[in-house]
């Protein structure tokens, strides 16, 4: 028992020292390490927080608008912003989806982001549906499932599948990609409409979390300290203001046939689109507009969990702490 122990104790000191060492290491994306250890613990972080216990995954890099664009077409496949963990739960008996992205430091901060993801939330949570489910059936499923990224996607059906206990629709979809000598074009298209309908199977018990439910944006986050040893915390209003003068009004709302995006501006962040509005009231209007926006934050070292999971997520946070740590103590 002592040397599992002992085993277990050195394994979690390694996980430790390269994670701290990566974290610290240039062109490796820190928020990649932070996802890894956080995964098996964001539900009960984002139900603990939000004081709701209902609250489950439905995927992870889901698939959102990109706001006042249609998405980017790349190498056949269309290619649409993302959220890095797509929740489900219900509040007050009504649903809910949670938009919930992680942060790791200041320079993570995207503003564009932040408008893909209100811009998300104005189109309501059928748009949102709806553009899943034109990737997966358009893009995201091909007659032999050979390509990576279409494995990828079949893999979050499956896991979809596997949690909300779809058990048909778990064996359907392992049959995915098998490959067949010298299929016939017939056998092909059978084999396409076989995936199609388990891929509709599980998209239509998904699109019952949808159905006239609120999105909600949540941000978990760590903070590092800077060299006086303050945290970094999050704004939104710098963020959404920095991310509106940098990518939005340049190269969205120049396009002037554009109606829905105008409208967005100038009915909900009340910025007029026609004539030019000074910096002053164009800072405003987007602190208006964003003090009105019902977004949530949880730093991760701030949460203890209770229960089962409690002893196995001090071990993460202590983690998560040495990554807050001052650059002058990174020696």
């Amino acid at each position: 028992m002592g040397e599992s122990v002992n085993e277990y104790q050195a394994f979690y000191e390694m996980v430790k020292k390269w994670t701290v060492s990566d974290y610290r290491t240039q062109k490796i994306k820190a928020e990649v390490i932070v996802d890894m250890l956080i995964s098996d613990y964001i539900k009960d972080i984002v139900s603990q927080s939000l004081g709701n216990d209902n609250i489950k995954l439905i995927a992870k890099e889901f698939p959102i608008a990109r706001i006042g664009q249609a998405p980017i077409e790349k190498g056949g496949n269309r290619q649409y912003a993302s959220v890095d963990f797509l929740m489900s739960g219900k509040e007050n008996d009504k649903p809910v989806i949670y938009l919930v992205e992680l942060k790791t430091s200041a320079d993570s901060l995207d503003g564009l982001q932040l408008w893909n993801m209100l811009w998300t939330c104005w189109q309501e949570s059928d748009s949102l549906y709806n553009r899943f489910q034109d990737v997966i059936l358009n893009y995201g499923i091909d007659k032999n499932g050979n390509d990576l990224s279409t494995k990828k996607y079949q893999y979050t059906l499956s896991r979809y599948a596997q949690d909300y206990g779809l058990k048909e629709c778990v064996t359907g979809i392992q049959h995915f990609g098998k490959k067949r000598p010298q299929k016939q074009s017939t056998e092909s298209q059978r084999t396409k409409k076989e995936q199609n309908k388990v891929a509709e199977d599980i998209l239509n018990n998904m699109k019952k979390l949808f159905t006239n439910a609120k999105l909600q944006i949540v941000y978990v986050y760590i903070s590092p300290k800077d060299d006086n040893g303050k945290k970094a915390e999050i704004n939104f209003t710098d963020m959404a203001s920095k991310g509106y003068k940098e990518h939005v009004i340049q190269n969205k709302i120049a396009d002037k046939d554009n109606n829905d995006l105008k409208k967005y501006f100038t009915e909900q962040v009340k910025i007029k689109i026609d004539g030019k509005p000074s910096p002053d009231e164009v800072s405003a209007d987007i602190s208006s507009f964003i003090a009105k926006q019902d977004i949530k934050k949880i730093r991760l070292t701030d949460v203890k969990l209770s229960e089962k999971k409690a002893n196995e997520w001090e071990k993460i946070r202590n983690i998560l702490i040495e990554l807050e740590k001052p650059w002058g103590e990174w020696f």
